[in-house]
């Protein structure tokens, strides 16, 4: 399954689940110290802007961040009066009531966070908070294993082309061929890169370009 069609389903899979106005889903970025919004549903794209100054948020910062670092849960019953709601005027022009924040906590690990919000018709309760715990959990497992079967694809994909690269050394192939072939493979074990191969001449001690593949290095 694409990790982005996953994403999308918890999404809109929460604000079914609470009848929720809007649900967010923040993931970590791994190696960082940040989480990047990575889908959402319920509220037109451009009104949803107005909630967010920026697509990614620090562990050190905001309510998303202190949830995520303190792999602790968030209830807000209004966040139009509520402090740790920084902008209520934007809540109330949007019409937002109730918020909860959790953790998605797969092993000891949070990989991310997934927040819902409610109109003024909607606030949410301590069973709603309840489901949401248990929705939680369910969420990292399939971002884990989206991560994971993405992870695999890609090792797949590169273990092809070595294999292909290695069937082209053993056939009968000019010199010409061979250094074309090895850049071609390293373009796409590599991705969206070039490969520009360079053959030292053991009689001038010199450098020599002898293939030249995808975006172009210069000399």
């Amino acid at each position: 399954t694409d990790r982005a069609e996953v994403f999308d389903s918890i999404t809109r899979s929460a604000c079914e689940l609470l009848g929720a106005k809007l649900a967010r889903l923040w993931v970590q970025q791994p190696g960082t110290s940040e989480l990047m919004i990575a889908a959402s549903w319920g509220l037109d794209p451009g009104l949803e802007m107005q909630l967010t100054s920026h697509p990614t948020i620090r562990l050190d910062t905001e309510l998303i961040g202190w949830i995520a670092k303190s792999k602790t849960p968030e209830f807000i019953a209004d966040v139009r009066t509520d402090t740790r709601w920084v902008d209520h005027e934007v809540a109330d022009r949007l019409g937002l009531t109730s918020f909860a924040g959790v953790p998605l906590v797969a092993g000891d690990t949070v990989v991310g966070v997934l927040s819902v919000l409610t109109g003024s018709a909607r606030v949410l309760d301590r069973n709603d908070h309840d489901v949401l715990k248990i929705f939680a959990d369910q969420a990292a497992i399939a971002i884990e294993r989206a991560r994971l079967y993405e992870r695999l694809a890609d090792k797949t994909q590169r273990l092809e082309v070595l294999n292909r690269l290695a069937l082209g050394m053993t056939a009968t192939l000019g010199q010409q061929q061979v250094f074309t072939t090895v850049a071609r493979a390293a373009v796409e074990l590599f991705g969206d890169v070039g490969c520009s191969l360079w053959v030292l001449d053991r009689e001038t001690d010199e450098l020599a370009l002898v293939a030249d593949e995808g975006v172009r290095f210069p000399a």
